[in-house]
Order: C-alpha cells, then structure tokens, then sequence
C-alpha cells in the first residue's frame, strides 16, 4: 500500500515521498521508495510538476542539440552531455509513469492542478523581478524618468 511521507529536512524544509509499506524476508516492516514528490503535498500537484520538469528538460535538450550543431565541440564529451542529459530525461519519465499509476484524479482536476501550477510559475517569476529591480538602480532610474 502506498502512502505519503511527509518529514523535515535538517535544512528546515519540507521533504515528501511516496512510499510502499511492505515486509522484508524476516518480517519486518520496510519502505521502499516510490518517487520523490518533491515537496508537494500530494500525489496530483506532483505530477503536474514532474509533466513540467520533463517538458522545460526537452526543450532544454533540444536548445543544447542546437548550441552543439553549432560549434567545434570533442565529440565524446558532447555525446556524454548528451547522455546524462537523456538519463535525467527517462529518470523524469520513469517518475511520472509511477505518479500516474498512482493518482486518482480525474482529467479535470488534472487541468485545474496544471493552471494553478501555471500561474503559480508566474507569480514567482513576477515576484523574484519584483525583488531584482527594488534591489538594482533601475527602479530609480525609472522613478526619475517617469517624473
């Protein structure tokens, strides 16, 4: 049976996992490790953030496939790139078949999950802008243009 386990890291933040609870040769009860959840509270939010990390981990391949078309780069160091770059890529994969099996949500909450993750995605971009440009001199200088 899988379940959510949810501790405190010794940095003071939030760590999830999904887990099976089962028993080993001699009895005893064990865990084993279904897929990281990355921090998120369920199983649903979870996946919408792997299906996220695996589509930004595409493109970023294929911008990388692009960059090294482009130079005079060692071939066997562009092909190992390339290698641990495909093996996060299937790493990613292999973590969202594990989710789906185990999400009991409907496609509709699916959609809905992957909005507010959307917008949540916008909200930090929008914040983490907010905070550069009241630490920089630009929003003086636009404060001094716009006077």
């Amino acid at each position: 049976m899988a379940y959510i386990r949810r501790r405190e890291t010794s940095a003071g933040s939030l760590s999830t996992a999904l887990v099976e609870a089962y028993r080993d040769d001699q009895g005893r009860p064990r865990q084993r490790l279904l897929a990281n959840l990355h921090g998120e509270p369920d199983v649903l939010r979870a996946l919408v953030k792997a299906v996220r990390r695996f589509t930004d981990m595409q493109e970023f391949i294929k911008q990388q496939r692009v960059v090294a078309a482009e130079g005079d780069h060692d071939a066997k160091l562009v092909a190992r790139y390339f290698a641990k770059l495909d093996a996060k890529l299937k790493a990613i994969e292999r973590e969202i078949e594990v989710l789906s099996a185990h999400c009991t949500a409907s496609d509709d909450d699916i959609r809905a999950a992957t909005g507010e993750h959307q917008q949540a995605l916008k909200d930090a971009e929008a914040d983490m802008l907010g905070a550069l440009l009241h630490k920089s001199d630009a929003a003086a200088k636009l404060r001094r243009l716009r006077r």
